[in-house]
Order: structure tokens, then sequence, then C-alpha cells
């Protein structure tokens, strides 16, 4: 199959990346197909409403199906080219992606360059597999058929003696691609062209043999001089009682310059982002400094208050931030430490006389960065607005805080022995700017947002991972 004209499956849920890589795909001559999810795609496949030569799919796929998974299902129903096409970068996500394909892993951001050689590649490893089959299939049939496919065929062949390596044929493909005439490269042995020792060459010819690897990765020598790095795909078949090395061979020299560009460019990224959070964090301390000193000199007991809550959300992001360059995970963060470092601050910024009893109990385990910043805003809205108004014309109070996950849900709970809410703003609804942020937050989560008074005021934020 030719790569130029080819049909893509694109799945990718954010629309603005997928209108780009759609519209760079298309100006390389590709066909491409969109759609937003995992679900989408598999049906499509299944019910072969599309013509789809390759799937170019996304891992994180929002709230839907993951793209591990959808990938799985499709090649359970039928064996097509899958490049995985994603920012992570985690060594236990690419290990399970190679486990699911050996087609490719393309960061995103790596150019349209490096995408459009994983793509061509991986359609001509599928052709080579496809053709492979399709090869094998003939040569049980016919004898004369396999002679007629392995020397006019375009994919480099070469027919080798298990017992010393000589080779016994070669395809015209073998000829242009070696330089060497059809009739030298059968005066000569596989370790003539091959650049590992006679010995080393010898033993994978071994494990071919016994049909204990069938897939190798060679440097293989032209006549010109030049190396070249090949992929090699062996069987053996057995031509008049004699037994032989049937080998098809690829040359890989592209496809492994794009991997080492791509590791290149996934190296500089890395450093890259670790700066950008570091001058990030850097910026947040500055602003929060500056919002303190102004609300240190301000005489005005509500602007002092509006600037405490100010720096308030901002620590909230900055104790994220926090965590995500202690622990060198820049995807999720552990909830334990990073709320209870955020409750102790809140809690000292608005302490003033209080003599506060707070008990808190925070499960250990991990949130992506994007729910963790807003559960940590909604957990200093909350926070705030009890330190500021529970406990007025009082001298000490209780606060509990629980977060916990059961299965697939998590649980916020933060209450208090204060004054509690007006009952008749509580119906109305106009608690507040800091209460209606809680409110939008809650849905951005898509969970629910509860207040009641009981002996105080209870709140409690609930949403499913």
């Amino acid at each position: 199959m030719d790569p130029k004209g080819a049909y893509i499956l694109l799945v990718e849920d954010e629309s603005i990346s997928a209108l780009l890589t759609k519209k760079q795909l298309e100006d390389y001559g590709y066909r491409v197909h969109h759609v937003q999810t995992g679900e989408d795609a598999v049906r499509i496949i299944k019910e072969q409403l599309l013509p789809v030569d390759l799937l170019l799919i996304d891992i994180d796929l929002g709230s839907g199906m993951y793209g591990t998974e959808a990938a799985e299902r499709i090649l359970a129903h039928q064996d097509i080219p899958v490049i995985f096409y994603s920012s992570h970068t985690e060594r236990d996500l690419v290990e399970k992606i190679e486990g699911i394909t050996s087609y490719g892993y393309v960061l995103k951001n790596a150019g349209i360059v490096v995408l459009d050689a994983s793509i061509k590649m991986a359609i001509k490893l599928f052709t080579a597999k496809v053709e492979q089959k399709r090869t094998e299939e003939k040569l049980r049939e016919s004898e004369a058929l396999f002679r007629a496919v392995f020397e006019q065929h375009t994919a480099v062949k070469l027919l080798i003696d298990q017992a010393d390596g000589k080779i016994l044929d070669a395809n015209f493909a073998a000829e242009k691609f070696y330089l060497w005439s059809r009739e030298q490269l059968k005066t000569m042995y596989i370790h003539d062209i091959n650049i590992l020792s006679k010995e080393e060459v010898a033993k994978e010819m071994q494990k071919a043999a016994e049909k204990k690897q069938n897939y190798f990765q060679f440097k293989h020598r032209r006549a010109d001089g030049s190396i070249r790095d090949v992929e090699v795909y062996s069987s053996t078949l057995e031509v008049k009682g004699k037994p032989i090395l049937y080998s098809i061979i690829h040359d890989d020299t592209d496809r492994i310059w794009a991997e080492r560009e791509l590791k290149k460019q996934l190296e500089e990224k890395e450093v890259l982002l670790r700066e950008v959070h570091h001058r990030v964090k850097n910026n947040i301390a500055t602003l929060i400094a500056l919002l303190q000193f102004q609300a240190n000199t301000a005489k005005d007991s509500q602007v002092r208050n509006g600037l405490l809550e100010a720096i308030a959300r901002t620590e909230s992001m900055q104790e994220l931030y926090e965590k995500l360059l202690i622990s060198g995970n820049y995807q999720e963060v552990s909830v334990k430490t990073y709320f209870e470092d955020l409750i102790q601050f809140i809690v000292a910024l608005f302490l003033n006389n209080l003599n506060i009893t707070l008990k808190t109990t925070i499960d250990d385990f991990h949130l992506d960065t994007k729910r963790a910043t807003t559960l940590g805003i909604i957990t200093n809205e909350l926070l705030t607005n009890i330190l500021k108004y529970a406990f007025v014309g009082r001298k000490s109070g209780s606060i509990l805080i629980q977060l916990k996950k059961e299965g697939p849900q998590v649980s916020l709970l933060i209450e208090d022995d204060g004054v509690g809410i007006d009952e008749q703003k509580l119906q109305a609804k106009t608690t507040g700017f800091g209460l209606t942020l809680v409110n939008m937050l809650a849905e951005e989560l898509r969970g629910t947002f509860t207040l009641l008074n009981d002996h105080g005021t209870k709140s409690m934020v609930l949403f499913e991972l």
C-alpha cells in the first residue's frame, strides 16, 4: 500500500489540536477522518463505516474510553497499523503501548516531519507483515508461484542456507538495494553483508532456524560501503528436503533517524518543562509576597480580607507546583501531602486570635493536576469562609476536614461548630461569590456540592474519577 493518499482515522478529543493535525496531514497528501472518542473509532472499524488504512490515536480521550483500550478493541476485530499520538511520556505507559502495537509512538508537537516519517514506516511495516503472510500462504500452494513472488516482489528478499549462511538466491529488489548483482549475491555469505562477526551471525540464524525469533534488527553493508539499518523478518522453509531461511529485509534507516530525533526533542521538552515550572513557581511566590505586603499595610479590614483571600487562592496553586516539582511527575499529585500543607497554610493565614481545633483525615491517593487544582480551590473557598464568618464573636471553635476515596468516588467534607449561615440566604442561594465559585467548580468536576446548617455549617463535594 502506497502511504500517499492513505486513509487515516484520527482519534483526538481536543478540537483545536485535531484540526491542526488534520490540516498538516492533508497537506502531506493523506486523507484524514477525525472523531473525538474511542467509542466512535471502535464503531467505525467494526461497522466498516469508513475506509481506514491507519489509526492515529491519542491516549487520554477525556472522560470516555482510553486510547489504549480503544486500540486493543480495534485490533481484536481487525489488524491495522496503530500509532499512538500523545503528550504522555511515562515509562510504564510507553511500555504498555509497546505491548499493544509495534508501529510506533509519536509525541505531540514533535513536528509533522517526524509524524509523517512514522506514518510511512508504520504503513510499510504493516504492508510487509501482510505481504509476508500472503507470501507464506502462496508458498504452500505452489513453488512456481513462490518463484514469481520472490523474484518480482518490491521487498528485498534472500534465501539463505541454514547450515553455513550461504546466500542461495536473491530477488531483483535485493540487487537494487545492495548494489551487487544477483549473481554476485549468490556467491556471497550473509556474514559478508551483516556487519556482525561470522560467529554472531550464526547464533542469530540459529534463533530463526529454531523458531525462537523471527524478527531482527541488523546493520547491513552495501557494495558502495554504506551501512544501512535494516529490519529482517525470517522464517524457515524446506526446499527439496533442505532447510533454508527465507528473509524479507526492510531499510529502517529513516525510521531510526526519526526515533533519535523524537528522543532528542523529548529530552529538550522535559528540560524546558522543568524550567517553565520553576519560573511559574517563582512568579507565583513574587505575586504572593506583593499581595502580603499590601495586605499588611491595608487599613480597611474589607480590603485586607479581600487580599488575604487572593493570597490563599494563589497559595493553593503554589502548593501544587511545589509538589509537582518535588515529585518530578507533572501529570498527577499526592492528595495527602498537597492538601495537608494547603490546609495548614490557610488556617495560619486567617487564624488571628482564634483558638481553633482542627481535625483532618486525608486519604493517601493521587489525582491528576487539573482536578487537584480544582479541588484545592474548593477547599480554600470553604475553609476561608469558615475562618472569616463561622466564629464571629467567639474565641474558639472546631473544624473537621475529611477527604476520602472509596472506589471511584471522591468525597470532600468540611464542617464547623460555628454560627451557621442565615437560612433565608441559604434558601435563596445568595451566599456570596465564594460559594458560587464552589458550585461552578463542583460542576466542572462533574460532581455535586451540598451546604446545610447542622450545629454550624456542613459542606460536601462528591465526584467520581
